[in-house]
């Protein structure tokens, strides 16, 4: 198997140690290996998340300003209408 150099960091109890790829064992190289692909998918799925967090706050300040527009009209013309539920 071809090893592909790269560092790795893993916690020791103490902090952190770095290994790198070349002194791993095949075995040990193939767990580093999954783990790097995984923290790619974390990754992304982190970044997803956020946009996701981003596109609701927005969602529900428009949902505010929307509620506040509705009141002040409804204050000043008299003429708000409760919406009914079916």
């Amino acid at each position: 198997m071809e090893k592909v150099e790269f560092e790795i960091e893993l916690p020791n109890g103490k902090g952190i140690k770095k290994y790198k790829s070349t002194e791993l064992t095949d075995e040990q190289y193939g767990v580093a290996v999954q783990m790097q692909n995984l923290q790619t998918n974390v990754q992304q799925l982190a970044n997803v998340v956020m946009e996701f967090n981003m596109k609701q706050d927005h969602f529900r300040l428009k949902q505010k300003e929307l509620v506040d527009l509705l009141e002040i009209n409804g204050a000043n013309s008299g003429s708000r209408r409760k919406i009914e539920k079916p």
